[in-house]
């Protein structure tokens, strides 16, 4: 019993590290440890802690727990231990050769290096800046600025340290964008932009949704303060180089709108793709994220040309992109973080809040207000989207069409990552 316990909650431990739904955590416990004969078991997860009760054979209580210190984000890495725990609850794997793939998984590294992950995370800097109206000197000043902040980052050793870490981010990046512009000047918000969109905790922004549409208020409540945080962050440190610098917003922020449909549609596909790579995420699933991201913008310019506000057109372009990213995960097994994360980058409103934070810096405290504002509703028309996706998955698609087996029931508990 005490091998099988050590199993259930290592598996636990390495899916929050990794950067798990919390519905996905609790859920993976639960029914490897039910398939292991534990009576009454729950599994309780929250951003820091695992927990796991249950009855042994004397029907005493026995409770365990771990406290997680250390986080980080790789989708990779997420979807080899869903694909474990489901050989587990399904016992197509013994104890042994399931503790022997866990550690395997546990000390597997990224096939991608750190030096590619940032020359990737550059080129996707600058397709970034070309989506939100911009030419190719900014894009390629976007690549500079993205790839020396990645690599000074790297350097100072600051990746776990989070809030610092975002706001270190946003200072680098920015000092070295004004310093750029001092020497040939360009349009320096699309490449703040494109930086921005890169370093935004977006995986955080989808797992507190996710786990409040799964009814983990808790989780749910505790992810969207930490993305906020990481976030305010983010933009406290290029706000701080701004205000110093005095650099002029240039006006031309409508950013899709602005651009041609198929260069837009193009660029869209490279950045879901690219983002995909960037987050860690397998291989098999970069084709149906591009899918998932060109059908959001061709949903988002449709709804946008016959009429219809920005923030529904976003919404409706959003909630296509969680709709395929919900049938790819079944289609694949693949957790849906690693198709929804990549197909919303295209959406996400990064030039309205750097207008909003420009005027802010040098005092225009009413006409900060109105980019603000639809900053705000462009991010909870994406929220909604991800949620209704979500519900409407989980309550009925998986009962008529993705029904588990039921090698291991879990007593009231409904199918989610499964």
């Amino acid at each position: 019993m005490n091998k099988k316990v050590e199993f259930v909650m290592e598996l636990g431990r390495l899916l929050l590290q990794s950067g798990a739904e919390t519905y996905r955590i609790e859920e993976s416990m639960e029914r490897c440890g039910c398939a292991f004969g534990m009576k009454k078991l729950e599994a309780y997860a929250t951003t820091s802690v695992v927990m796991l009760t249950y009855y042994d054979d004397e029907e005493e209580q026995k409770s365990h727990f771990r406290r997680i210190r250390e986080r980080d984000l790789d989708l990779e890495k997420i979807t080899s231990l869903n694909d474990l725990s489901r050989k587990v609850s399904h016992k197509q794997v013994s104890l042994e050769e399931a503790n022997k793939q866990l550690r395997q998984i546990e000390g597997s590294s990224s096939t991608i290096s750190y030096g590619l992950t940032t020359i990737i995370a550059g080129i996707n800097g600058g397709l970034i800046a070309l989506l939100n109206n911009s030419g190719a000197l900014e894009a390629i000043m976007a690549f500079i600025v993205v790839v020396i902040t990645f690599l000074i980052i790297r350097a100072i050793k600051v990746e776990q340290v989070l809030f610092f870490k975002e706001m270190a981010i946003g200072m680098i990046g920015a000092t070295l964008a004004v310093l750029l512009y001092k020497v040939i000047p360009f349009n320096i918000a699309p490449v703040i932009v494109g930086l921005m969109l890169i370093a935004i905790p977006s995986i955080q922004m989808v797992n507190a949704v996710r786990d409040l549409s799964s009814g983990d208020l808790t989780s749910g409540a505790l992810r969207g303060l930490e993305a906020a945080g990481l976030t305010a962050a983010l933009f406290s440190g290029v706000g701080i180089v701004l205000s110093f610098s005095k650099v002029p917003f240039q006006e031309g922020y409508s950013s899709l709108m602005a651009v041609n449909p198929l260069k837009a549609a193009v660029l869209a596909i490279m950045i879901a793709l690219l983002f995909n790579i960037f987050l860690k995420s397998p291989m098999k699933s970069l084709v149906f994220t591009a899918f998932a991201s060109l059908f959001g913008l061709v949903t988002f310019l449709f709804f946008s040309k016959i009429g219809f506000s920005l923030t529904a057109s976003v919404f409706f372009g959003a909630l296509a992109v969680a709709i395929t990213s919900e049938l790819s995960a079944r289609i694949c097994k693949i957790p849906t973080t690693a198709f929804i994360v990549a197909g919303f980058v295209p959406l996400l409103p990064g030039l309205w809040f750097y207008k909003s934070m420009s005027l802010l810096v040098v005092g225009d405290l009413a006409g900060y207000i109105e980019p603000l504002t639809q900053g705000i509703a462009i991010i909870l028309a994406i929220g909604f989207s991800a949620a209704i996706a979500t519900i409407f998955f989980r309550k009925f698609v998986n009962n008529l069409f993705f029904k588990p087996k039921k090698d291991c029931p879990v007593v009231d508990k409904q199918s989610k990552s499964f």
